[in-house]
């Protein structure tokens, strides 16, 4: 029982899951590519929005991440699932850049700017309105962010909508999608799921 106990706390960050971190446990990974994962950002899972309030900021960045050089380098990726997304609208004025992530827990303000050459994302909320038919105030799938721990800074890099007809998320898993997030780094360099 106490090993098990310990094994668990090892790869939950705080609260929210570091699924990073169960990948490289799950005696999958040859020593090499433990290594490899290792130096790349983790990503986590947050079960709710309060979950990821409650324990974003205790993240911590490992000096061994650093190694790769990167502007970026304090990044975290956290993926929300069942939330909503609505554009900031404040004394009727909209911020097109920013936008209110809620759920039935709370709200957080997040950046969404596909344009922009520090936080890029896959698409603008404009293209996933016409691509997959999102609105203001949807709720989506998942939304996979990246969170600059130092600043406590959230910005959206991508956002799956549910599909209309049989509300079931996309055939890419979740390995391929978090593989496309690299693309900074060479193939033999991409963490290793």
């Amino acid at each position: 029982m106490e090993k098990t106990q310990a094994r668990t706390k090892s790869f939950i960050a705080v609260n929210m899951l570091n699924l990073s971190q169960l990948a490289r446990e799950s005696h999958n990974y040859s020593k090499l590519e433990i290594i490899q994962s290792s130096l790349y950002p983790d990503i986590y899972l947050a079960q709710n929005l309060v979950d990821y309030q409650s324990n974003s900021r205790e993240l911590k960045f490992p000096w061994y991440k650093s190694i790769i050089p990167n502007m970026l380098e304090d990044r975290a990726y956290i993926i929300f699932q069942n939330v909503g997304l609505k554009i900031l609208v404040h004394e009727q004025v909209k911020f097109p850049n920013w936008f209110i992530l809620h759920d039935d827990s709370g709200e957080e303000l997040i950046y969404w700017n596909a344009n922009h050459e520090l936080f890029p994302a896959t698409n603008s909320f404009r293209k996933a309105q016409q691509q997959s038919g999102l609105k203001n105030d949807d709720w989506v799938y998942d939304v996979f962010v990246r969170y600059l721990i130092s600043k406590d800074l959230p910005s959206i890099v991508d956002v799956r909508k549910y599909k209309f007809s049989d509300k079931q998320p996309e055939k890419d898993s979740l390995v391929k999608r978090i593989r496309n997030f690299f693309p900074e780094f060479r193939p033999e360099l991409q963490p290793a799921f």
